[in-house]
């Protein structure tokens, strides 16, 4: 029976055949309940859903769902202005039609004519397969770990660490409902970064695959000037919190600085047993926390890939944990 390609048309009955075929098919993946969950996430509750209507293909052998590419909308910055993102996610083939899925990602390359697109999720295969159509691979991350609580305060004194405090009239919030405005949804105009806007936000906290805990500074009308994304990990029973995004759009680092002390100082309450660690991450051409003293400084490995629209192949990209489908 003859394989076809045609883009998703989402509706109910499709996402209710999608998320069936998705929670058969991905091996210790979401049930299907929370693949409808998580589809509705992508598409319903995303604040940028509409800057695209581009949703993935399907693959079909005669009339049964046999593959899926999926796509979700975001939004970026450019010198000021929006610029239309894509997320690649959840390609999923079923054994044996795999070739005939390929041109799936000829129809994938094409859209980066016209948008910027993201992949923080490939397999092996599909990095080998970006790699061959031009996407950036950025593999490599620079990590510093800091100890929190008692021996926080005591590694940073004999570290000479110095931690700034927060201006006046400015304090830390956990809550992304809090934040009613920013004084601009980027942090630097020279090159090409998220978007981030009030809905952004509780729309990243709302994500289903993994915690997302946002730690912000606002003024007394709920302005945003800076704020960390943060997820729990546990390594070897040790209790950690791990940085996948960084944003402020003061003049200098100081506000940043000031939410890591909270947190190595034990001066804010997140969810969860107590971590015993902060793992700042950022990518190489980030020069936030490069001279923060920590217990250990070293490189991790990632997998963030994208691919730039023809008008932006020159533009400096700047890259975070906290992209593609990377959580949600």
């Amino acid at each position: 029976m003859p394989n076809r390609i045609e883009p998703y048309q989402d509706c109910p009955a499709m996402r209710a055949e999608l998320a069936s075929f998705l929670a058969d098919h991905l091996e210790d993946g979401p049930e299907q309940a929370q693949w409808l969950e998580r589809l509705a996430h992508w598409w319903d509750e995303n604040p940028h859903a509409g800057d695209s209507p581009e949703r993935g293909w399907v693959l079909r052998e005669g009339r049964v769902l046999v593959g899926f590419l999926g796509l979700i909308p975001v939004r970026y910055a450019w010198r000021g202005q929006p610029v239309q993102a894509l997320i690649a996610t959840s390609w999923i083939v079923k054994p044996g039609c795999r070739n005939a899925a390929l041109p799936m990602g000829m129809k994938l390359q094409r859209l980066a004519s016209t948008h910027l697109l993201l992949d923080s999720t490939p397999s092996l295969e599909v990095q080998a397969l970006i790699s061959r159509f031009g996407w950036v691979g950025e593999m490599r991350a620079r990590r510093t770990l800091l100890p929190l609580g008692t021996l926080g305060r005591l590694f940073a004194k004999l570290a000479g660490q110095q931690w700034p405090t927060l201006p006046k009239g400015r304090r830390i919030t956990t809550a992304v409902g809090e934040v009613h405005s920013l004084a601009r949804p980027w942090q630097e105009m020279g090159r090409l970064e998220k978007w981030t806007c009030p809905a952004s936000l509780r729309w990243y906290a709302a994500a289903r695959m993994r915690q997302h805990q946002f730690l912000g500074v606002v003024d007394e009308d709920g302005r945003l000037t800076s704020c960390l994304w943060l997820t729990r990990r546990s390594r070897c029973g040790i209790q950690l919190w791990m940085l996948l995004e960084s944003f402020s759009t003061e003049a200098d680092d100081a506000e940043l600085r000031a939410l890591a002390s909270a947190l190595v100082r034990r001066e804010v309450r997140l969810p969860g047993p107590p971590a015993h660690l902060l793992s700042l991450l950022a990518f190489p051409q980030d020069s936030r926390w490069k001279d923060i003293r920590g217990l250990i400084r070293d490189e991790v490995l990632v997998c963030h890939f994208h691919a730039l629209p023809s008008a932006l192949k020159d533009v400096p990209k700047h890259t975070v944990m906290a992209e593609g489908d990377f959580g949600l």
